[in-house]
């Protein structure tokens, strides 16, 4: 897995006049935004319109910005969906098609789940996909009470590692 650090830009998604995935469109802007100097790139997240991709779709795009960047920066897979199901098979998805990790969002937008089926969600999804998950913090901070706590306990993350992504922001 390549190193994580420093600017993951988020990519936006291309689509045609249709609202079909414009995949050549997407294209220029991996090769852009890795020309730029970013160290990774991030793509279907929020900023990507990944809540609105179909399974296909989303294999495709993370599937051709790995291919885009090659080997010189790491490609982070954004999963918003809202079962850990669906987050588990795209994750699959991403990992077999080179993603280096996931940015999944927690099942928040028809529900809000407490706090041990948030852990639980997203455990699964780590173990079934034996991929790194950074915290997508801007979900995490809003729909759960004790983030740091179940980040340091629960997932395993450390309250520094908490800190030093929360100053990268």
């Amino acid at each position: 897995m390549r190193t994580m650090q420093g600017i993951i830009a988020p990519a936006t998604t291309a689509f045609d006049r249709s609202g079909n995935l414009d995949i050549d469109a997407c294209k220029p802007q991996f090769q852009w935004l890795k020309d730029c100097g970013c160290h990774g790139i991030a793509v279907g997240g929020s900023t990507g319109e990944g809540h609105t991709l179909n399974r296909d779709e989303f294999e495709r795009l993370v599937d051709v910005a790995v291919t885009e960047v090659g080997s010189a920066i790491p490609v982070i897979a954004g999963i918003i969906v809202n079962s850990t199901q669906e987050a588990v098979e795209r994750g699959k998805l991403a990992k077999a098609v080179g993603a280096d990790a996931l940015q999944v969002t927690p099942v928040h937008y028809l529900f809000r789940p407490d706090d041990d089926a948030m852990v639980r969600h997203f455990r699964e999804l780590a173990e079934q996909t034996e991929m790194p998950e950074p915290a997508y913090t801007e979900f995490i901070e809003v729909r759960v009470a004790e983030p740091v706590f179940l980040l340091d306990i629960e997932i395993g993350s450390t309250s520094d590692q908490w800190e030093d992504e929360r100053a990268a922001r």
